[in-house]
């Protein structure tokens, strides 16, 4: 679980939408992928929770981030995704039907969770652009659950703060980067892929 600072610092946000009525045990992956809405929904622990559009300055944001990780990744055997690809967790065991999220920007190194409709398995490396709507279900529930399904690293960006969670001994360690036009970080799990943060929107 999120430590006590975190809590404090981040505000938990209930779901967009509630359903009813909420089945036994919660909803499963194929109950939300069969939903005819036109929406997108993320599932953790049996609860859905809608994908609101995404602003212009957060697409923005994701598209920088997401351009120079796959300028990296060209010719290696790691793929970068991004938000048009879905990501069932805990594929090896029951709880998968409860899990499924849909991060801005991730990384998988091993080719045997890449399947024709979603990742199955923990990505490597996982990116999210915090807004105001999502950003304590990012630094709360999403945190959570990719420290337990094992994530090695996941990065939380906004236009002032980079959150990085990095994975040891099964617990994640917190640092925080503030935001300023020099700022590179380079990923544990990527070693020599410096991302920048820079222009208007970085």
């Amino acid at each position: 679980m999120a430590d006590a600072a975190l809590e404090n610092e981040y505000e938990q946000i209930k779901p967009n939408r509630l359903i009813d009525p909420f089945p036994v045990g919660g909803f499963t992956v194929r109950d939300v992928l069969s939903w005819d809405d036109g929406k997108r929904w993320e599932l953790i622990d049996g609860i859905p929770r809608m994908m609101s559009t995404p602003s212009i300055p957060h697409e923005l944001m994701v598209d920088g981030l997401y351009f120079q990780i796959r300028l990296f990744l060209r010719g290696k055997d790691c793929k970068p995704f991004n938000s048009s690809t879905g990501v069932i967790l805990f594929p090896e065991r029951k709880k998968s039907e409860h899990q499924l999220v849909i991060p801005d920007i991730f990384v998988v190194c091993d080719r045997e969770k890449i399947k024709e409709d979603n990742i199955y398995g923990s990505p490597d490396f996982i990116i999210e652009v915090l807004s105001k709507g999502t950003r304590g279900y990012d630094l709360g529930d999403k945190r959570d659950v990719y420290e337990e399904a094992g994530v090695k690293e996941y990065w939380a960006v906004d236009n002032k703060m980079v959150y990085r969670f990095h994975l040891v001994n099964g617990k994640y360690l917190e640092a925080k980067y503030e935001r300023t036009p020099d700022l590179v970080i380079e990923p544990v799990v990527l070693p020599g892929c410096e991302i920048i943060f820079e222009g208007d929107f970085f």
